[in-house]
């Protein structure tokens, strides 16, 4: 029996043993790494701040401490040597750690409050650490697998649109510039790309499981903006890395950060160049000074020559321009002349010059002129020189001339003649004593009479006759007033002459004119009226007759006074209305009966009544007599009887209790008016 509990004792204490193993054997998912320890000779620090072991009295060494994840808690152990550690943040709010250490320190073990992180041994270099010297250590840490523990991480980044990889995978970002994802404890580098903007790059450890690691990046622009200030180069060619840019465009003008080169090139001045750097997010304001490379020039030349510098136009008579210097070909131009021509220089810029051209040298031909019969005044080019047929004009200039030749009671003879130098032009013209008178007229097949001859003719018609003769035209056409007038004919001229259309009157002579009276089926009216009876108000109407078929739109306004009713909702009368007619509006159609000056228009039609909280649409049938007083002028008078066909809710609960109210949408009125008709 002892032996079988002594048996049991040492399995147990067994598995305890290696129950406590197991623990201590487990190892953390992270372990620390030492990524970087450089002295820096350079830091003042350790000298400036100075400490002091207090055992030997020597001056510590400052070993200042940094992480890729900015995490605090670490713990330094150095043994019994002299330690003393201080937390900061530098300027770029990184976490940091200020560990002042003996001199004599020979190794240092590093650890963490999170148990989940090993700790780290590290020896110090062979011979200490020097006396007052700063060394730079960087931690890092090394990720065990183990694809149970995953944190996540959340990136928050401004442009929404850059590209992200992470450990060389691609992420997407959504429309604000976020993205999640869970990932597996361990170490991760991160890239981020855009557009306009500096590429980022960064680091990121996850290690718990608790929290959401957050990575928030607002991206640096690569780019800021370039304008151009002071004198207006809107005439110059403005290039830019060798590009070419509208003045207009560059102000507040977007470009990549960086160095570059403006150049300016403007006609007259000397080529401008200027390198310039463009800042992230900074405006560049360029003012170019360009340096004038040209004097002024004014050319003179005599009446009507125009100015020509190396064969391009720059003006009549005068002009004033800015020329470079160099040498320059000046002509003065005139047609039917040899050019003037001369060379002229510009020796240097900044000065002022006038040149004056001599006038070009003519060139002429001579044109004979005979006429049959003789005696016809010469004119050229629209003016009389003094001359009648036959004659020789012994100079005339070369080029295209218009000779008129005119003689009382004869057609003017035009012809345009080309003049060539040392050549003779012939003129031999027949004149006629004849004009034309080209006669068009509406209806084209109107009967056409000339001086009462009769001519078969159909619109248009050219009738030949003497000139400053006087003939009589005249027309007949069917259902047309007869057309008449006379016309004195001096020249070659045209006539247009449209006729009027009768439109007679079969039933009576009542406002009949002369060629020309009214039809009682075919017009328009416009009338002003009152109605009296059950619903009164003024307004007035639009309509037409045509074939007996009447079409008349009215429109008015009432004055019957209202009354006040109160709506039944819920079970009671809560709100207070009013029924009061307002405007009407409506139309009618029938057909028209013509008794002398009485016209019967028996109608039917519709009218909607708008009142005060509500409406009624009612019918109607009507005789409306019209009383014709003169051709344009007539009396209406229009009795009617109504009666509802639609109504708003309001107004037909009203009517059923109202007999005031019923009346608005039924009911007798006749309506009394004056009426212009055409």
């Amino acid at each position: 029996m002892k032996s079988i509990l002594r048996k049991l004792f040492v399995v147990a204490g067994m598995m305890l043993l290696c129950t406590w193993m197991g623990a201590w054997g487990a190892s953390p998912d992270n372990s620390i790494t030492v990524r970087k320890f450089v002295a820096d000779d350079n830091d003042a620090a350790a000298t400036i701040e100075k400490r002091t072991d207090r055992a030997t009295n020597k001056p510590c060494a400052l070993i200042k401490v940094t992480n890729l994840n900015n995490l605090t808690g670490f713990r330094f152990n150095v043994g019994s040597n002299y330690s003393h550690v201080d937390e900061r943040e530098d300027d770029r709010g990184r976490h940091i750690v200020y560990l002042w250490v003996s001199p004599n320190v020979k190794s240092m073990t590093i650890s963490h409050e999170s148990d989940a992180i090993k700790p780290v041994r590290i020896d110090m270099p062979r011979g200490g650490l020097k006396e007052a010297t700063v060394y730079n250590m960087e931690l890092g840490y090394v990720a065990l697998p183990n694809p149970t523990d995953r944190q996540f991480v959340e990136f928050n980044v401004t442009p929404a649109n850059a590209y992200l990889e992470v450990n060389g995978e691609p992420w997407a970002l959504d429309a604000k510039g976020y993205a999640a994802k869970a990932l597996p404890f361990g170490t991760y580098q991160y890239t981020l790309t855009a557009p306009d903007y500096h590429t980022e790059a960064g680091e990121f450890v996850l290690m718990d499981p608790n929290n959401s690691h957050k990575v928030n990046v607002r991206m640096r622009q690569d780019y800021g903006w370039v304008t151009l200030i002071g004198e207006d180069l809107r005439d110059a060619d403005i290039f830019i890395d060798m590009v070419k840019y509208p003045y207009v465009n560059i102000n507040r003008m977007k470009m990549k950060s960086g160095r570059h080169t403006l150049k300016i090139v403007r006609k007259n001045y000397s080529p401008f160049t200027q390198t310039f750097d463009v800042a992230d997010n900074q405006e560049a304001r360029l003012s170019p000074q360009l340096d004038a490379n040209y004097s002024t020039v004014t050319v003179n030349a005599p009446d009507e020559c125009s100015i020509f510098i190396n064969g391009e136009l720059k003006g009549i008579k005068t002009w004033i321009g800015p020329l470079e210097p160099g040498t320059y070909n000046l002509e003065a131009r005139k047609a039917g002349h040899n050019p003037f021509r001369r060379q002229f220089e510009v020796a240097d810029k900044n000065h002022e010059y006038t040149i004056n051209l001599s006038a070009p040298e003519p060139i002429y031909g001579s044109l004979d002129i005979i006429s049959d019969p003789k005696g016809a005044a010469i004119w050229v080019d629209g003016k009389d020189i003094g001359k009648t047929t036959p004659y020789v004009i012994p100079k005339l200039l070369i080029g295209t001339h218009k000779i008129e030749l005119k003689k009382q009671d004869y057609q003017v003879y035009t012809k345009s003649v080309e003049i060539r130098e040392l050549e003779v032009g012939k003129i031999d013209a027949k004149l006629t004593n004849t004009v034309e008178l080209r006669l068009t007229w509406t209806p084209s097949d109107a009967t056409l009479k000339i001086d009462g001859q009769a001519r078969a003719v159909a619109s248009p018609y050219t009738f030949v006759c003497l000139p400053r003769t006087t003939h009589t035209i005249s027309l007949a056409h069917d259902g047309y007033k007869n057309f008449s007038k006379t016309v004195t004919v001096n020249k070659s001229q045209s006539e247009y002459y449209t006729m009027k259309k009768i439109v007679y009157h079969d039933y009576s002579d009542w406002g009949r004119e002369e060629g020309y009276s009214w039809h009682p089926y075919r017009y328009f009216y416009i009338t002003a009226d009152g109605a009296f009876g059950n619903l009164n108000g003024v307004g007035g109407t639009m309509g037409f007759v045509t074939h007996r078929f009447n079409m008349q739109f009215e429109g008015g306004m009432c004055f019957n006074s209202g009354i006040d009713v109160y709506q039944y909702v819920e079970n009671k009368y809560v709100t207070m209305s009013a029924i009061k007619p307002g405007v009407y509006y409506g139309g009618r159609i029938g057909l028209a009966f013509c008794a002398g000056r009485v016209m019967f228009n028996p109608q039917v039609g519709y009218r909607h009544l708008d009142c005060k909280d509500t409406w009624v649409g009612s019918g109607l049938g009507s005789l409306r007599m019209q009383i014709r007083t003169s051709s344009h002028f007539a009396f209406v008078l229009s009795p009617e009887y109504y009666f509802a066909l639609t109504k708003g809710k309001l107004f037909e609960k009203a009517a059923d209790e109202f007999s005031d109210v019923k009346k608005f949408g039924t009911g007798f009125r006749i309506g009394a008016g004056f009426e212009l008709y055409f």
